[in-house]
């Protein structure tokens, strides 16, 4: 997997894929900037270099023994200084650079929406209120165990050897914090439909995680 992240042909593939998933990963912020087409063709380039650099990265991190990936992870944080430089540069101001800071600390909840949202579709939330959800999911993941409980944290903790048993149990205490802070937000019917949603989003997102445990070769002998 790393030489094909590495091979020009490999990377021309993954960033095609990258653009294409943009609208469910950044879409919402792109959308709030009222952007023009030129300015919106930009900023998704840069949008897509940084998810580009992350993955690649991440893949030759995984794939690396462990006297290099303090090399690789400096690696990392460089591009993703730069990155972060360029975007600010672009969005100008400092409102709207901590909008996207925030909004990239969020990113997991924000790339839930979308199927909230169609499991609402009856009872459609208030923007206000989808912002308060997409806080309380936020917060229940973010304190329901040591580091920030993303994909990316998760991903470098499997290759360095930890169970994924570890993560599902994370998963479960957050989403118990979820289910206890839901109903004050959601009225009732909301509250059914969003839990049967989410736990249908933690069992796609349980296969994801088992099919690149397999992938990686990262499974428990």
């Amino acid at each position: 997997m790393t030489e094909v992240m590495q091979s020009e042909e490999g990377r021309t593939l993954i960033k095609e894929g990258i653009k294409t998933g943009l609208p469910t990963i950044y879409g919402d912020f792109i959308d709030s900037m009222a952007l023009s087409e030129d300015e919106s063709q930009y900023f998704e380039e840069l949008l897509t270099k940084r998810l580009l650099n992350q993955q690649q990265t991440i893949f030759k991190w995984m794939q690396s023994g462990r006297e290099d990936r303090q090399k690789i992870e400096r690696e990392m944080a460089a591009k993703r200084d730069q990155n972060t430089r360029e975007i600010e540069q672009f969005l100008q101001n400092d409102r709207d650079a901590a909008a996207f800071r925030k909004y990239e600390q969020q990113l997991p909840e924000r790339q839930q929406m979308p199927k909230i949202r169609s499991a609402l579709s009856t009872e459609q939330l208030e923007p206000a209120v989808e912002e308060e959800l997409i806080e309380i999911l936020y917060q229940a993941r973010l304190h329901s165990g040591k580091g920030n409980g993303s994909d990316e944290e998760n991903w470098l903790a499997l290759s360095s050897g930890t169970d994924f048993s570890t993560i599902e149990d994370r998963w479960k205490a957050t989403d118990a914090q979820i289910a206890q802070s839901i109903p004050d937000l959601l009225t009732p019917s909301q509250t059914e439909k969003f839990l049967t949603q989410w736990k249908i989003s933690r069992k796609q997102k349980t296969a994801e995680y088992q099919m690149g445990i397999l992938m990686f070769g990262l499974e428990k002998k």
